[in-house]
């Protein structure tokens, strides 16, 4: 089996936990995506995302407001916000690579803790494949004793009706 980068196919996700989940990762990804190319490129950036929940989320660099009135052809005042400098750009990208490490780490010590998790033996040796089993059994071992049941009530009921003493059997 072939593990690495797969085409995901474009077209609208239709489990809302899901969609949740791939909007806010790719949502990282772009914001991600726009802090390199402000670092590599000196870029001025700004990106606007309105999530289905309608919440709006930003990055600007210098920032969103600056570019904006930039855009509209507005001038922008010296005395408005604080943009940040390419130092602290630099130093928030390097803790989002080193967080985006992390990350990735963590999911990789997941992943080895729950094949641990698989290969643990379970109650006095048995694999967890052994439980379904003898789960399995039980279960086909209940149905079978209640059918017999039902057979001697039937029998006892059919053998009652007939007169016949049940001690003489």
């Amino acid at each position: 089996m072939e593990r690495g980068p797969r085409r995901v196919e474009i077209k609208r996700i239709e489990k809302e936990a899901a969609r949740k989940v791939c909007f806010s990762k790719r949502k990282s990804g772009l914001f991600k995506k726009a802090a390199e190319l402000s670092v590599l490129c000196g870029a001025e950036i700004c990106a606007v995302v309105c999530s289905p929940g309608g919440r709006v989320f930003t990055f600007g660099h210098p920032s969103v407001e600056a570019i904006a009135a930039r855009f509209l052809g507005e001038s922008w005042p010296e005395e408005g916000p604080v943009i940040t400098s390419g130092l602290q750009t630099e130093h928030l990208h390097r803790q989002c690579t080193e967080l985006s490490r992390a990350l990735e780490e963590e999911k990789i010590r997941r992943q080895g803790l729950e094949k641990k998790v698989k290969e643990m033996p379970t109650m006095g040796g048995s694999s967890l494949e052994d439980m379904e089993r003898l789960l399995q059994s039980v279960e086909l071992l209940r149905c079978r004793v209640g059918q017999r049941a039902e057979e001697l009530r039937f029998e006892e009921v059919m053998l009652g009706s007939w007169g016949i003493p049940l001690a003489t059997i």
